[in-house]
């Protein structure tokens, strides 16, 4: 190679190192920014068709609506069955779509359960989240999900709630959702539990204060089939805060309490030992009564 053509190369390659070496910048919860730093190089995997006679073809033949069209794709064939009306349950049986990323990611989380943890800042007014199933699109902006064809029936929603709760913890606070269980024993259900929120002050013994919140709920299921015009597979909790707030107040017992406790506790024992004691005197005086009788063999 010439002079020039080793310096076409090395501006070329200056180039694409300033292509691959980006910063994405996303915002964080409380608006700050976070610099994502990104090195890497992507290869786009693809699979041709080249000869469709030595291909396995999905035998997707959707009458009237496409005209006898053979299906080349998995988009193709994902709306076909959607015109038809039909759930698309097993993607392993379509050939167009084995190779799809998503596809594969599901094949290998099969029998598998995942652990979900972490923490979320929302504003004081009546909203609500979830955790379902799908690729999350947004449709004139509206948050929906895409199942990307399969049926309801292909996710099992089963869960168990470790630990819920809103705010920071205080002495003797109850958490209704700690070690909630619900076996969905068929897929496609949807479980929506309704928190009411109620501001709560706790003040401890050196007058600090807490602000925090209590709640209670309530719980529906719902079986989604594929002809549900609403509804998605999934874990809902709808969430609103109530008008009142409640003051706990953290009080030291006084010394007379722990005097009146003791009073108790030895005016029971007493009590108990004189019963005791009674029973026994007069059980003992009728037996001597009966053996002096000559009545007692």
């Amino acid at each position: 190679l010439s002079f020039r053509q080793w310096l076409a190369v090395f501006f070329r390659w200056m180039l694409w190192m300033r292509l691959v070496n980006f910063k994405t910048m996303s915002l964080k919860m409380f608006g700050k920014n976070l610099y994502i730093g990104l090195k890497t190089t992507l290869a786009p995997q693809r699979r041709q068709y080249n000869n469709p006679k030595q291909e396995t073809v999905a035998a997707v033949m959707v009458l009237r609506h496409l005209k006898y069209r053979c299906c080349n794709s998995c988009d193709d064939v994902m709306e076909a069955y959607k015109r038809k009306g039909w759930a698309l349950n097993s993607m392993d049986s379509v050939e167009q779509c084995r190779d799809r990323e998503w596809v594969q990611k599901l094949h290998h989380s099969l029998n598998q359960g995942c652990h979900v943890y972490g923490w979320l800042e929302v504003s004081k007014v009546t909203g609500n989240f979830h955790i379902a199933p799908g690729s999350s699109v947004k449709d004139v902006h509206v948050h929906v999900h895409n199942l990307h064809q399969l049926g309801p029936s292909a996710f099992n929603t089963s869960h168990t709630i470790k630990h819920f709760s809103f705010g920071q913890s205080f002495p003797g606070k109850k958490f209704p959702l700690d070690g909630e269980t619900v076996i969905a024993n068929k897929g496609g259900v949807m479980v929506h539990y309704f928190v009411k929120i109620v501001p709560t002050v706790y003040v401890d013994l050196k007058q600090n204060r807490l602000l925090t919140h209590q709640f209670s709920v309530t719980k529906s299921k719902l079986d989604i089939d594929v002809n549900s015009p609403d509804g998605l597979p999934g874990f809902f909790v709808s969430y609103e805060f109530s008008p009142l707030m409640v003051q706990l107040n953290e009080k030291e017992k006084p010394f007379t309490h722990f005097l009146t406790d003791i009073c108790v506790i030895v005016g029971g024992v007493f009590t108990v030992a004189s019963l005791i004691d009674s029973f026994l005197y007069h059980s003992s005086r009728k037996l001597a009564e009966k053996i002096r009788q000559g009545k007692f063999n």
